[in-house]
């Protein structure tokens, strides 16, 4: 038995399908509600105060969260970078470690069906520490993060990116004044739901 539709039948057929289609896509968040990514890549701190162990290699994670509702995501990471090299002086090499623990806020927008660019900044707490030959001086401090990148979706939940930002966070180690923070550049991979 076929089913004949008039011309004004089918219309309104199509016009509910994409009416409804639309209501969907309407509906569906643009914006990730909770994402957690890990993150790899190198920090370069301040070359007066670090070398010969100034570029770090550096790793850690971060995660946001935003409501659908909100025009800005909150987010949260943890990095940590270790460097080592020789002074020169025969006393060994010199390594260096820092760590820090980012707070602040995260503005994405997004850019079609490719992904999402995102610019951030906030607060950090930072820990610095120097060892030459066993002997070590460690030291904390507070101060501010500002950064940007970009986010690329693979599929529903999976994310890919690059990620760059710039921090400071003043540190006394081996009685000099130095910056914990500093250059962190590289990639994140991660979900979002």
């Amino acid at each position: 038995m076929k089913i004949r539709l008039t011309p004004l039948q089918s219309g309104c057929i199509a016009a509910c399908c994409m009416g409804l289609a639309f209501s969907a896509h309407a509906d569906k968040p643009e914006l990730p509600v909770f994402a957690i990514h890990a993150f790899a890549g190198g920090k370069i701190l301040n070359k007066d105060d670090w070398a010969p162990a100034d570029q770090q290699f550096e790793y850690g994670g971060e995660m946001d969260f935003q409501p659908g509702s909100w025009p800005i995501a909150l987010t949260a990471g943890y990095y940590t970078g270790h460097a080592s090299g020789d002074p020169g002086f025969n006393d060994g090499d010199f390594k260096s470690t820092t760590t820090e623990i980012q707070a602040g806020v995260k503005k994405f927008w997004q850019t079609g069906r490719v992904g999402r660019a995102f610019a951030s900044g906030g607060i950090t707490f930072a820990s610095a520490k120097g060892e030459l030959q066993g002997i070590s001086s460690k030291d904390n401090g507070v101060g501010g993060w500002i950064g940007g990148g970009y986010i690329f979706e693979l599929g529903r939940h999976f994310d890919i990116g690059i990620d760059a930002k710039y921090s400071y966070a003043k540190a006394t180690v081996e009685g000099i004044d130095t910056n914990a923070g500093g250059m962190h550049a590289g990639v994140l991979a991660g979900l979002r739901w």
